[in-house]
């Protein structure tokens, strides 16, 4: 199913962008004005960095442009260049969100599924993503695909085959319960010993008082870290397995 809700609007994202909220923050970053006037409560803080990032060709799944993750490393040399490059051509709003997700957003979801599929010796098909039904359904207005729901072509070619009940069910992402298993003895709360002990604290690049402040408020349930704390770990883990 890759590809499908990048190239039918069925993200969040994109039932957003009509708002008027959104169009006075659209109006905002336009001017540079943004970060000066809109405060950052938590009514404007998501829209908000959704229009920040989507002007650098980020989106949700660029965890580096988080300023929370970004404070775990002491390294700030970010090269968004080619995220940039993807939108910059485009002027309006809609158009920057389509063209972030169906690249470097798509990027993740296709590296993910790869890694999976061959994991398991399973080689996998993205009959979504094919390059002349993106050239064809890109070219149908922003309206046409979210209206009078999200990904309302697809849902009404798929209602030829399967159920209304199957069709217009509510979105439903596959999530895993990081939250409680880092907090588990017998889960992954183990792991933190990865971010503790002599090897990680020499390696020079990560800011240790910002990665304890993250555990320490996980652990007493103050904040949600677990995505931020799952990434320094799997990122560790990585560095020891492939460079060290």
């Amino acid at each position: 199913g890759e590809g499908s809700d990048e190239l039918f609007g069925g993200y969040d994202s994109f039932r957003r962008i009509k708002t008027n909220k959104f169009m006075v923050l659209d109006f905002l970053q336009k001017h540079d004005l943004i970060v000066k006037l809109i405060p950052n409560v938590s009514k404007f803080r998501t829209t908000k960095n959704s229009i920040k990032n989507i002007y650098l060709g980020m989106d949700q799944s660029a965890y580096f442009s988080n300023e929370k993750f970004r404070s775990v490393f002491n390294i700030r040399d970010e090269n968004v260049e080619y995220r940039k490059s993807v939108v910059r051509d485009f002027d309006q709003l809609v158009n920057k969100i389509f063209a972030s997700f169906q690249t470097s957003h798509l990027n993740a979801l296709f590296e993910r599924q790869d890694k999976m599929s061959m994991a398991m010796s399973v080689e996998a098909r993205v009959p979504f993503s094919n390059h002349k039904l993106f050239e064809k359904i890109n070219q149908i207005p922003f309206k046409k695909k979210i209206k009078p729901v999200p990904k309302t072509i697809l849902k009404k070619l798929t209602k030829k085959y399967y159920g209304k009940s199957f069709v217009y069910r509510k979105k439903n992402g596959f999530e895993l319960p990081l939250n409680d298993w880092l907090r588990d003895e017998k889960g992954l709360k183990p792991w933190f010993s990865l971010l503790t002990d002599k090897t990680f604290y020499e390696r020079g690049f990560y800011n240790h008082k910002s990665i304890n402040s993250l555990i320490n408020k996980h652990l007493n349930k103050v904040e949600d870290n677990s995505i931020y704390l799952m990434n320094i770990i799997n990122f560790e883990i990585w560095h020891r397995i492939f460079i060290d």
